[in-house]
């Protein structure tokens, strides 16, 4: 196996490179550091403050629609933040998707433009429909 470095080629398989690395004294763990994740503060903090709008847009539903627009504004950067925060975290695709579904499924919710028995309702309803 060669392996080409600035300064020329190493070449020889993998012990043998490693054998030469201990040889030499070299640690490459003093060159990379390990990545550190982010905070669970940018995580919990954006989301803390969507649930309270959700609360209070739930049970305290406003009519003017300046609100509803800004809500949905508010709402939608506060979904990409935490979705952004939990994928930094996590590193992982499938959870990152998942809470972003999660989001996206309660938004109408969140807006008013279905209530939450009525969701529910046709949740049921979709699961005990018959398939052909």
């Amino acid at each position: 196996m060669k392996i080409k470095t600035k300064i020329g080629e190493l070449e020889g398989d993998p012990r043998e490179i490693r054998d030469f690395c201990k040889m030499i004294d070299f640690d490459a763990m003093q060159f990379f550091q390990p990545e550190k994740k982010i905070s669970i503060f940018f995580v919990l903090l954006p989301l803390f403050i969507y649930l309270v709008m959700a609360v209070v847009l739930i049970f305290k539903p406003q009519q003017d629609p300046k609100i509803i627009l800004l809500a949905t504004f508010a709402a939608l950067i506060l979904m990409a933040i935490i979705v952004a925060g939990v994928h930094l975290r996590y590193k992982n695709s499938w959870v990152s998707v998942f809470t972003a579904l999660v989001f996206l499924l309660t938004l109408p919710m969140l807006l008013g433009w279905v209530e939450p028995r009525e969701a529910v309702n046709n949740l049921i309803d979709i699961y005990q429909k018959p398939t052909k």
